[in-house]
């Protein structure tokens, strides 16, 4: 009777460990439930900082495998030999355990012990505004500033409210001043793609959107504001600019130039197809950005980048053509610390399959082409230009998305157009800003204002 008595209570405890499952994980130390399956082992488990390769030997009679991590599945109904687990943290020791089963759904598991490697990860912190002052935040913009901090620019919600923000915060991201521009924020800047910040001559900030302008000043004060709504046709800003005079240049649908007071002085029509930057340039005129369909045939997806010289009448000075490649489309316009330009776009090409790439152009003062480098193009792949800086030594730092593996990568190019350092990202959410601090070290701001510092050594 007793005996029959453990045999119920075993039985009792296996249907509630059933029962539960998701919550009491199972026993998965080596067994020999199945004799059917054999001797199988963990061949290799190679290791990086985030992602373990786990191969093993087959297993006699085996119709699939779970590959299970420190005591938790991480993959199901394994066919193959072999498995990627991926997002994992680095220098950390991990149990990694593979459960064969035979058609009868008996099983058989054996474990190994080890560790994924160092990610030359040193840091990673948050900006330290706290998590109570906002609902959500999202980061659009980050730059360098003239005196070598940081102004950064973002959308939030505080109190179910929309806000415009921009903090200004010093090299170690510690907030210095902070603006809280309320009302119609998402609305009237209906898209990261369609803002930018611009900083003026006396230090303060022009926040450019679609439809909607301020300026804060250097000491996070609003100076300025003004929505635009031109008669006759519909303003589409894409990007601007405070004059050294004083004035506002605006060119989107059009080209404005417009005084403090709003006024406007002149409207020309723009000759691009769209407009990505606009600077003043060392002679006092403009440089203004962008790419241009080569044909009117709309089936043909050609473009060439372009820089248009404009003086301060808004005439059209010169015309200068890059012709990068079928398909570019411009990005970013620099000022190189040789009183040059760099500029950043990214081409589409096909060539027995798409292929996209990276492209940057170096020019004199007056844009003549110096040089013009490509990254290797790749298959089936979307490479777009997320930030770009110049550094100190006059190389270019960006970072780029993939959308094919869907990963960030930092690009560094010296000022003779080579690529010095390219190294992906690391698994981090949305980055949009890439920095090189006087250490060396990668600092990298994501969308949700994290902050990742990384080792030179890559």
């Amino acid at each position: 009777m007793k005996e029959i008595t453990s045999k119920i209570y075993v039985l009792l405890v296996v249907f509630f460990a059933i029962s539960c499952k998701g919550i009491i994980e199972p026993d998965i130390q080596e067994n020999t439930i199945s004799n059917s399956l054999g001797n199988f082992t963990i061949d290799t488990i190679s290791s990086t900082g985030r992602q373990l390769l786990v191969k093993w030997k087959a297993s006699t009679n085996a119709v699939r495998y779970d590959v299970i991590l420190n005591d938790t599945i991480e993959k199901s109904n394994v066919q193959q030999m072999s498995c990627l687990l991926s997002r994992l943290e680095p220098n950390t020791n991990y149990k990694v355990s593979v459960r064969a089963y035979d058609k009868n759904n008996y099983t058989k598991t054996v474990s190994k012990y080890t560790k994924t490697t160092s990610e030359s990860l040193n840091e990673i912190t948050a900006l330290p505004f706290g998590r109570y002052d906002y609902q959500l935040i999202h980061i659009t913009h980050c730059k360098v500033t003239k005196d070598n901090n940081y102004i950064i620019l973002a959308d939030a919600f505080i109190f179910d409210k929309t806000y415009k923000v921009v903090l200004k915060t010093d090299k170690e991201f510690n907030i210095i001043w902070k603006y809280n521009f309320e009302g119609g924020v998402f609305d009237d800047m209906d898209r990261a793609s369609g803002q930018d910040i611009k900083e003026c001559n006396d230090g303060g900030f022009l926040i450019i959107s679609r439809k909607f302008i301020f300026k804060v000043s250097k000491d996070g004060d609003l100076v300025y504001q003004n929505k635009y709504a031109i008669i006759n046709y519909e303003p589409w800003i894409e990007n601007g600019i405070e004059t050294s005079n004083g004035n506002y240049l605006f060119v989107g649908t059009h080209y404005w130039m417009l005084n403090i007071n709003s006024d406007t002085l002149w409207v020309k029509n723009k000759n691009f197809q769209n407009i990505t930057d606009v600077i003043q340039n060392n002679a006092g005129n403009y440089f203004v950005y962008g790419y241009k369909k080569l044909s009117t045939d709309l089936s043909d997806e050609r473009y060439n980048i372009k820089l248009i010289e404009l003086d301060n009448s808004g005439n059209q000075l010169n015309e200068i053509i890059y012709p990068v490649s079928d398909a570019c489309t411009s990005k970013y316009l620099l000022t190189s610390k040789d009183n040059g330009y760099y500029l950043l776009s990214h081409s589409t090409f096909t060539y027995y399959a798409v292929m996209s790439e990276l492209c940057v152009t170096k020019t004199n003062n007056k844009g003549k082409e110096l040089w013009t480098m490509h990254t290797y193009p790749e298959l089936n792949m979307a490479v777009t230009v997320n930030s770009a800086r110049v550094l100190q030594d006059n190389s270019v730092l960006c970072l780029c998305y993939n959308s094919g593996t869907q990963y960030y990568f930092v690009y560094e190019i010296s000022p003779d157009g080579k690529i010095t350092k390219k190294f992906r990202a690391g698994d981090m959410y949305v980055p949009i800003f890439v920095d090189k601090d006087e250490n060396g070290k990668y600092i990298i701001l994501t969308r949700d204002g994290y902050i990742y510092k990384l080792s030179s050594e890559r």
